[in-house]
């Protein structure tokens, strides 16, 4: 396991590269999409570019949901917006 953003990960030398859970992206996002656009131009990136960009933007969740694809209940508020946090233990 390489984390995505260490300096010292010679990309070229592997074979392929599958990003599994990059929690620190979303305060990273457009560095974590230009790495993902380095990385597949280096090696076979399993998730595409493409794919990373399209699900960092959680709102394909409301797509899903329309779709009648199972989600986890998600509200979305866009930047600059107050939230409407919902009322739970946990969020």
């Amino acid at each position: 396991m390489v984390d995505w953003d260490d300096p010292s990960a010679d990309w070229a030398g592997f074979a392929l590269a599958l990003v599994r859970s990059p929690w620190d992206y979303p305060r990273r996002h457009a560095e974590f999409l230009a790495w993902a656009g380095r990385v597949a131009s280096l090696t076979a990136l399993v998730n595409a570019p493409a794919i990373l960009r399209w699900s960092a933007d959680k709102r394909y969740m409301a797509n899903l949901a329309a779709a009648g694809v199972p989600v986890v209940p998600t509200v979305f508020a866009a930047p600059g917006e107050a939230m409407d946090w919902p009322r739970a233990a946990e969020v």
